[in-house]
């Protein structure tokens, strides 16, 4: 999956779910394909009541507006580092067709529960606070790197899983270019989601499937090692 990056826009939420939507169409078609970040950023902004100014959104929010509006394909409202609320007509329309499906408050806190949700290969969008240390995370993402000045609330998303010192892990990916983590992704451990699950507005949501876009045709003549048919 692509690793993102926002720059200066407060879009991390639209972000988590364009990825959570390229994770569960991958995981049906087999094809990588990029989702818009801005789409999904505006609905989930218009669904929570920020619409209007570049001040973020709430994590229930992203899922309500990938149940109702769900989202379009990046090229059909291209990302863009200032803020702006339009939307092409067509954008919408090309929506409609890949809408999320299940529960939009699917509470993934618990452990246990947000590594099941993982390990049936759904995503999980979460959103917990951020601090300075976190920005100098590498490989793995412990309670000692939520260190140093508190920078606000920071969503990413879930999207799959890895061992750490012999236990099953979720790995995050983020939002902020390869040059974070490990080319954009980490591991965190349990004493960092414990550290999260202590503060009250920590939210992990899980993110259940889409109408996925329908795969390329792909002639065996064209192939390459590697390619999914």
């Amino acid at each position: 999956l692509v690793v993102e990056n926002q720059r200066s826009s407060s879009s991390c939420a639209g972000h988590s779910e364009a990825l959570a939507f390229a994770h569960a169409n991958f995981l049906s078609t087999g094809e990588v394909l990029r989702f818009s970040r801005r789409f999904s950023y505006l609905t989930s902004q218009s669904e929570g009541g920020y619409l209007g100014a570049d001040q973020g959104t709430s994590i229930n929010s992203t899922l309500e507006a990938a149940t109702k509006y769900g989202c379009c394909l990046e090229e059909q409202c291209v990302f863009q580092e200032a803020y702006s609320t339009q939307i092409p007509k067509t954008a919408y329309e090309a929506a409609a067709k890949h809408k999320h499906f299940g529960p939009v408050n699917y509470d993934c806190r618990d452990w246990d529960v947000m590594l099941d949700w993982i390990a049936d290969k759904r995503p999980v969008i979460i959103g917990t606070p951020w601090y300075s240390g976190q920005g100098q995370v590498r490989l793995v993402e412990t309670k000692n790197s939520s260190s140093g000045s508190f920078l606000g609330w920071h969503a990413r998303c879930l999207t799959g899983w890895d061992h750490y010192e012999k236990d099953l892990c979720p790995v995050v990916q983020n939002s902020h270019g390869e040059n974070w983590g490990n080319h954009g992704r980490a591991i965190v451990t349990r004493d960092q989601w414990e550290f999260w699950r202590r503060n009250a507005n920590f939210v992990a949501l899980g993110f259940s499937r889409i109408d996925e876009v329908e795969p390329k045709r792909r002639s065996w003549k064209e192939s390459k090692p590697g390619d999914t048919c």
